[in-house]
């Protein structure tokens, strides 16, 4: 949890922004939940009353309203970047990335999933034609991938490791598995080629980005090779993209789990600087 802290400090310190680029984020509503989630699923949440197996799933607890209310600011949150994306072409939500989050269960930490509840909004508020996701975090986005399950409005891509959590995949619309110990190298080749596949299979309005950087060598719950500099132009092959199309991006910051904080801190603000480089 102390990644968020210093990725904000150090998003200052290097000059990227200052305090007048931050927002506060209203907590999203509890129709907009429900536009992805049971209806109650949802407010069985709302009243802390899950059954004791649903709270082991979700990995910690027990439900408290402080919590609540930080799923509902991460919900709240990649909405209003949305927004913001929309006036300004970029913009970034300090968290989120709550993929493992299913229509009617938590799970992996993720207890409403805000970046499909963000997606929904873009389409039944804003009138989008599609959007699309693409997740990047080692882990699959399987609560994303269920959700959206058959819905065209929404195009899921997910590239992951094939091994690890979750042992049980979902079908995103594309999903990309990688061996343990892929490399950087090779990550990025295969990145490349995917672009190029969904700028052929897609017809996205708008990309929300789930930027993990569990896929760095030595990250506890993961096992890929990455580089934090393999990171980095993983990021600027999906701004590039985005930006050559004119489309509006919203990235969350996903996973990352390394042992060294540093690291973490390090690798996500270099995902800001490199969304910056594109639009300043």
């Amino acid at each position: 949890m102390q990644k968020y802290n210093d990725v904000h400090e150090e998003i200052i310190r290097r000059g990227l922004c200052n305090e007048a680029h931050f927002y506060m984020p209203e907590m999203a509503k509890t129709n907009q939940l429900k536009r992805v989630h049971h209806p109650e699923y949802v407010e069985s949440t709302l009243q802390l009353n899950w059954p004791d197996n649903m709270l082991r799933r979700l990995g910690f607890g027990p439900l408290t309203e402080e919590l609540i209310e930080r799923e509902r600011l991460l919900c709240g949150g990649t909405i209003q970047a949305a927004e913001y994306a929309i006036a300004h072409g970029a913009a970034i939500n300090l968290a989120g990335g709550t993929h493992h989050a299913f229509s009617d269960k938590g799970e992996g930490y993720c207890i409403f999933n805000d970046v499909a509840v963000a997606a929904q909004e873009m389409v039944s508020v804003q009138g989008m034609y599609q959007v699309l996701i693409v997740d990047l975090d080692v882990h699959q986005g399987n609560g994303t991938a269920e959700i959206f399950e058959g819905n065209t409005a929404v195009y899921t891509f997910s590239m992951h490791s094939r091994k690890g959590y979750p042992l049980k995949k979902q079908s995103s619309d594309r999903d990309v598995e990688l061996a343990a110990g892929t490399t950087g190298e090779s990550y990025l080749e295969r990145l490349k080629q995917e672009l190029l596949l969904l700028s052929d299979n897609t017809r996205a309005e708008m990309v929300f980005y789930v930027a993990g950087v569990d896929v760095i060598a030595g990250d506890k719950l993961g096992d890929l090779q990455l580089t934090a500099d393999d990171c980095r132009q993983r990021d600027e092959l999906v701004y590039e993209w985005c930006f050559n199309k004119g489309l509006p991006v919203v990235t969350t910051l996903g996973g990352g789990y390394h042992e060294d904080l540093a690291t973490i801190t390090t690798t996500h603000c270099n995902t800001v600087q490199s969304c910056v480089k594109f639009w300043q």
